[in-house]
């Protein structure tokens, strides 16, 4: 038996083929099967590990492509006349809604600043519990999607909305520091890693919309209805949250699920093409 270990594994995505009603997918033990020559064993303790480096990895990196002020101002103003432009200049108006009502207000913080780090990893976990397939696929996808959100960090430092036009007079109020609640830069530790200017795009928006993409048909398929409502009404709630605390401009969202959609896209092309030479490898044999 050809066992590979480590975090690679090379099969169609169980999960999509028990939504879509397919023989392969059709049996939820499908997922539980033991490894194939397509199928390595994955190693719980390696993916782990792999999935802790990454995201520290990915905070140095943030932390290390900070943008100027200056540049970051300038686009900006870019970003608010194209969505007034374009009539998506909404977040005064949402932000404007949720002040008023100081409990709403300090969830959002609370939610801004908790569940984007807890949902994805709660996300994982139940993907290896129940479908090791698309557990590989999605957990490539939020690792393009993150790789790619560095890149626009770095290329494109952006100041949100309540940094912009100026700390002093900022275009939203932050409502981390006017309300209160809870949130990464509360924290000291956060708050000497973080990057201020890294708001193109939401990783808020784009890794919530991941864990709809990943959870969302498994738990329906699985009969899990309510769960999969929940997961699915998270990245509403998040784009919510990102607008009415004042840290991200409703475009930033938008460019985190198109980015997203990106990412999802190259980890099923990676995966075929992965399929098509090992299949081609072991006929050779």
């Amino acid at each position: 038996m050809h066992d590979v270990t480590g975090p690679d594994v090379l099969t169609r995505d169980t999960g999509a083929e028990v939504s879509s009603g397919d023989a392969d997918g059709a049996g939820a033990a499908g997922a539980d099967r033991g490894p194939t020559p397509l199928r390595p064993r994955l190693r719980w303790w390696i993916e782990a590990i792999v999935v802790y480096g990454s995201y520290h990895a990915y905070e140095w990196a943030r932390a290390g492509v900070k943008g100027s002020p200056r540049t970051a101002n300038a686009h900006a103003e870019q970003v608010h006349r194209l969505e007034k432009a374009s009539g998506l200049l909404i977040e005064r108006h949402v932000q404007d809604w949720f002040l008023p009502h100081i409990r709403l207000a300090q969830f959002f913080d609370i939610y801004y600043g908790t569940v984007h780090f807890i949902l994805p990893v709660v996300t994982l976990v139940v993907l290896w519990r129940m479908a090791p397939d698309r557990y590989v696929r999605m957990r490539r996808t939020i690792f393009a999607l993150t790789l790619l959100a560095l890149f626009g960090f770095a290329t494109w430092p952006l100041a949100p909305p309540r940094l912009w036009p100026s700390e002093a007079r900022p275009f939203l109020v932050d409502t981390a520091v006017k309300v209160g609640g809870l949130g990464p830069l509360d924290s000291g530790g956060m708050k000497d890693l973080s990057n201020l200017y890294a708001a193109m795009p939401s990783l808020h928006v784009g890794w919530s919309s991941w864990c709809a993409l990943s959870l969302t048909p498994l738990l329906w398929a699985r009969r899990h209805r309510v769960w999969a409502v929940l997961v699915l009404v998270d990245p509403v709630l998040t784009t919510l949250a990102v607008m009415a605390t004042g840290n991200h401009w409703i475009l930033d969202g938008i460019v985190g699920v198109l980015f997203l959609a990106v990412a999802y896209a190259g980890a099923v092309g990676w995966e075929r093409w992965s399929e098509r030479r090992i299949r081609e490898s072991v006929v050779i044999t």
